[in-house]
């Protein structure tokens, strides 16, 4: 009974696709994925459908790592951010208006895209609602 095992990319394999991705390489045409995988067969085995998964799985893992990498930066830095948030007294109590909180949403390097931009701005308008209350009993 033939036994199939996961397939390791070798070390040559690894540079080459880190390479590939780091010029641009994102979603290779099923075309290209043959050929990467021909030119990577001299460093060990390889299917195209090991090319495909290794760079779906590449693109998933980066997107995680700068998700992870803007929650971390709206986590230390609301905590400077929220003290100096605008605050406007109303017969509610303590009010922070979502426009105020838009107008100070520098939380994230303009290198950032949008997507994670939102993100971040979610955590401080989420964070800013849960906080108002036990701001306006501090008082």
């Amino acid at each position: 009974m033939g036994m199939s095992s996961r397939w390791n990319p070798t070390p040559e394999q690894l540079l080459a696709l880190e390479e590939m991705y780091r010029r641009g390489t994102r979603t290779p045409t099923a075309e290209q994925i043959q050929q990467i995988a021909a030119q990577l067969r001299r460093f060990g085995k390889i299917e195209g459908k090991n090319v495909f998964y290794w760079f779906q799985n590449h693109k998933a893992r980066e997107r995680q790592k700068r998700r992870r990498e803007v929650e971390t930066s709206c986590k230390v830095r609301k905590h400077d951010t929220a003290g100096n948030l605008d605050m406007k007294e109303s017969a509610g109590g303590l009010r922070r208006t979502v426009y105020e909180v838009e107008q100070k949403k520098t939380l994230v390097p303009p290198s950032s895209c949008s997507e994670h931009l939102e993100v971040c701005v979610f955590i401080l308008i989420n964070f800013v609602l849960v906080h108002e209350a036990s701001l306006f009993y501090l008082l």
